[in-house]
């Protein structure tokens, strides 16, 4: 392959339909390039990112990283959401670090991003709840009643119910106060929960 052909945007945009029907590595490599590749200045057509989308159900962890990747620089918040529903289906197949990290980079409406998070974060599963609650911690959106209802939600997982409470850890309020003296006063608290609560 030659790259420094392949690397000019018009170039690479054009071959999209070529590299669907290659090989796992070379699919790896296309989207790759796409993920490193300035949107500022090389604007992404709608039509074109939607029909990138598709690499998202490669079995490939390569290029279905290296497509979410670009998913982040493309700005695109229906698209966005859409990644973010393939991802939750991956499960842990999606290493947390890179959703976290890579949210927090969403070149997009992040405002605009987040709240329709918010709206679909009931139907997503405890890691990817997980996720958006740290990722949420780390980008000082404002949460913190949703992290309340999941502290007093029996039904919460416990990573989930972790991360709400590192949350309100870093943005307290009178409710989450009141929930932390609880558990610090519960002789039958996990150890972790007592830690989180101080």
């Amino acid at each position: 392959m030659n790259c420094r052909w392949l690397c000019a945007p018009d170039n690479i945009l054009a071959q999209l339909k070529y590299y669907q029907g290659k090989t796992s590595y070379e699919q790896s490599f296309y989207t790759y390039v796409l993920s490193t590749m300035d949107y500022e200045t090389q604007h992404i057509d709608i039509g074109f990112a939607e029909k990138f989308a598709k690499f998202l159900d490669s079995k490939s962890l390569y290029t279905f990283t290296n497509t979410v990747g670009a998913m982040y620089r493309f700005g695109d918040v229906n698209l966005m959401m859409f990644t973010i529903d393939k991802i939750d289906q991956r499960g842990q197949f999606y290493h947390k670090k890179l959703f976290v990290d890579g949210l927090s980079t969403f070149a997009g409406d992040f405002h605009e991003l987040s709240q329709k998070i918010m709206e679909k974060f009931p139907a997503y599963g405890p890691i990817m709840q997980e996720n958006i609650i740290d990722c949420f911690r780390l980008t000082n959106v404002n949460v913190s009643s949703l992290c309340i209802g999941l502290l007093k939600d029996d039904s919460t997982a416990q990573q989930v119910k972790y991360s709400a409470m590192r949350y309100l850890g870093k943005f307290p309020n009178q409710d989450s106060k009141e929930i932390f003296l609880g558990i610090v006063d519960d002789e039958n608290a996990l150890w972790i929960e007592t830690s989180l609560a101080m």
